[in-house]
């Protein structure tokens, strides 16, 4: 009797040890199986916040989730540079795009859809101009025509329904500017001696084009966003003839053209016309 209750003993411990190691193992599955499905659904960027009704608008375009994840984290820098504490991901459930405002372009030729719409928050009393590019086909990273891919920016002050709120975006703070003002690329352009346009501009120069741009460009034209964006095209250094003169053609929002050239031989004189007018 002794000995069959020490086998039965001996019996049950290894049917318990072998229970606590399937269960363990269970245990284990579902929690590896959880941290992975968490990880799946944490954006890898980083910090997101959702656009209530943006499906409404794109009928579920685009679809690729890099695109998606993009525009989500792009929106919740945005905030997060206009807010005070702690903000969770997603944790913003007002976020919506304002009637009237979605606007969508494509490039027959490339397949590129140029999208932009501004949201308002009225938890928050703020709202932003969101613009992005998606294509099914072309891949953006290598076209140098969209280099600004996907960005969320501050309003002027008379697109803004709940009022000033003192916006930050990524422009500005780069710039120490809460105005209106252009965006240049300089430094990623050259002419055709492969000479950076950067390098033959001062930093005087440029603020000065800019801002006649600007002036001018404002006067005229609603403006849609603080930072208007810019394309730089026909960058030519004359040194022939005794010349020393560098021009090249600023385009404001694919609009207004404006012609600048700058005369080296005459204490660096910058002209500026745009469709023959001169601005200086």
């Amino acid at each position: 009797m002794l000995e069959q209750a020490q086998v039965e003993v001996v019996a049950m411990l290894h049917y318990n040890k072998k229970l606590i190691f399937i269960i363990s193992g269970f245990i284990g599955i579902v929690t590896i199986a959880t941290i992975a499905y968490i990880l799946l659904l944490r954006n890898p960027l980083g910090g997101e916040m959702h656009i209530e009704n943006l499906r409404t608008y794109t009928n579920g375009k685009p679809t690729d989730t890099k695109t998606l994840e993009t525009i989500r984290h792009a929106l919740y820098t945005a905030i997060r540079n206009n807010y005070t504490g702690n903000l969770p991901d997603n944790s913003i459930k007002d976020i919506l795009i304002r009637d009237g405002s979605f606007k969508q372009t494509r490039d027959q030729a490339k397949d590129i859809h140029t999208v932009n719409f501004i949201v308002d928050i009225k938890s928050l009393q703020q709202s932003y101009l969101v613009e992005y590019t998606w294509s099914q086909k072309t891949n953006l990273d290598e076209d140098a025509q969209y280099q600004y891919g996907t960005t969320v920016s501050c309003l002027p002050t008379d697109q803004l329904i709940y009022g000033y709120f003192g916006c930050n975006d990524d422009f500005s703070r780069m710039r120490g500017l809460r105005s209106p003002h252009l965006v240049v690329n300089w430094s990623g352009q050259k002419d055709q001696y492969g000479n950076s346009l950067s390098d033959q501009l001062t930093g005087n120069d440029t603020d000065y084009i800019e801002k006649l741009i600007m002036s001018d460009y404002s006067y005229d034209h609603k403006l849609s966003r603080i930072a208007t964006q810019t394309t730089i095209k026909d960058i030519v250094r004359d040194t022939s003839s005794g010349k020393n003169t560098l021009s090249f053609t600023v385009t404001v929002e694919d609009k207004l053209a404006y012609n600048i050239t700058i005369d080296y031989n005459n204490d660096r004189r910058i002209a500026i016309t745009q469709d023959g007018r001169s601005l200086n």
